[in-house]
């Protein structure tokens, strides 16, 4: 790995979202040092983050199918979509960096045949990505305890995009050795600070969420902004910005790319 290009990397955006449709090259651009994963979340968006990582040096894609939209889609067309996962995974596997965007949102899902449809349907896509030996990015809103539960016996590298636990949840996920992507609305969430502060700095990465989580909620986030939560975290951490830099890199290389041919 040594002699790649890029200084940082944002584990989790979406570029395919229609608020970058205006300047999309322009926001790439601005990343130009970060490595970025694009993250699928159906149809249309696994396919536009394919594209974007096709045309893009810097962007990878990561595929897979939002909890939200797992009750927005029949089961017929989840399967479906899985096929079409491991079919491109096997043509293109040197774009396709993880399993992601999966989880679990019981904001969205309040009744329990939705909650039950979303655990199905995370179960499923866990056994994909072990079956493609592919880490996985997981969604856990109003979840943190049910997801850990449900990855205690996945057989891979496991990241929370944006963790929401407490104290004694995220304490858990470290007892499993789960990595946290944090994003640029550290500087504003004391429950991201307080992530933080518990996460050993070996299973810190860094993510944008790229249009939401940025350091205020009503600008446009966007991948340029990764530089914020390496310095809030260097802060929160007492350590130097450019040692915690090269830990999130190796971070990066342990999870995405250990075991696999990939560069970045």
């Amino acid at each position: 790995m040594a002699g790649h290009d890029y200084l940082y990397v944002d584990v989790h955006a979406h570029l395919d979202d229609e608020s970058f449709d205006e300047d999309r090259e322009e926001v790439i651009e601005r990343a130009r040092d970060i490595f970025i994963l694009n993250a699928g979340q159906e149809m249309r968006s696994n396919r536009a983050s394919l594209e974007i990582a096709r045309k893009y040096k810097n962007v990878g894609a990561c595929l897979g199918f939002h909890p939200e939209f797992i009750l927005k889609f029949k089961s017929e067309e989840i399967e479906e979509e899985m096929r079409f996962i491991r079919r491109i995974v096997e043509e293109e596997s040197s774009l396709i960096f993880g399993v992601s965007e999966i989880g679990l949102d019981f904001k969205v899902a309040r009744r329990e045949i939705e909650r039950e449809k979303q655990i199905e349907f995370f179960e499923k896509f866990l056994r994909l990505a072990e079956e493609l030996r592919l880490p996985v990015v997981v969604h856990s809103r109003f979840a943190p305890s049910k997801v850990v539960e449900v990855l205690k016996d996945f057989n891979g590298k496991v990241v929370l995009h944006s963790f929401p636990g407490n104290e004694k949840e995220i304490r858990e996920a470290i007892d499993y050795n789960f990595y946290f992507s944090i994003a640029p609305n550290i500087c504003r969430s004391k429950q991201k600070q307080l992530l933080a502060k518990l996460a050993p700095v070996e299973l810190i990465l860094t993510e944008t969420d790229s249009p939401v989580l940025g350091p205020t909620p009503s600008e446009r986030n966007e991948p340029s902004n990764i530089h914020i939560v390496l310095r809030e975290v260097s802060r929160i951490k007492q350590i130097g910005e450019e040692e915690l830099r090269k830990v999130v890199l190796k971070n990066f290389e342990k999870v995405f790319l250990e075991g696999t041919s990939k560069d970045f």
